[in-house]
């Protein structure tokens, strides 16, 4: 499956990635498989698969595979947990390189795969705080505008 458009952790992934391993020449790949049950409710689950071009052999080798790890209700929210996962997996991996860039202050996974941080971001200027405020305001507006008339199609 194609990943939504404004896929928030799966952007991020494609943007780690290009950045930070471009050696890999990463493809990032998702499945997803759908669970029905008579006496359930129906959910998914999704696996992210980032492989990476083996120049010598001319081919591509799986890097690393990541899954969901709730049961949601759609394919696309199923991705996006995987992609997150993903995300951590790889930002943790560089973080030493990301220290000065825009991605510092995002939750990480340290390469031993135990303990989480997230950097405390230095005090904000109130005006700074009230227009990043105002951007995710206007931001969630247009995912339910967006949301509106995709129900209306």
């Amino acid at each position: 499956m194609v990943a939504d458009e404004d896929a928030h952790y799966h952007t991020l992934l494609t943007g780690v990635l290009a950045s930070y391993y471009p050696e890999f020449a990463a493809t990032v790949r998702y499945l997803c498989s759908e669970h029905k049950h008579p006496l359930e409710s129906t959910y998914w689950k999704a696996e992210v698969i980032i492989t990476a071009r083996n120049n010598v052999d001319n081919s591509d080798e799986v890097e690393s595979i990541h899954e969901s790890k709730v049961r949601r209700a759609s394919a696309y929210e199923s991705m996006e947990d995987a992609a997150q996962a993903a995300y951590f997996h790889y930002h943790g991996r560089r973080f030493v390189a990301m220290q000065e860039d825009r991605y510092r202050f995002l939750p990480r996974n340290d390469p031993d795969g135990r303990t989480w941080h997230v950097l405390a971001p230095p005090p904000a200027d109130p005006t700074l705080d009230t227009t990043g405020r105002h951007v995710s305001a206007i931001h969630e507006m247009n995912v339910a505008l967006r949301q509106e008339l995709r129900a209306s199609q």
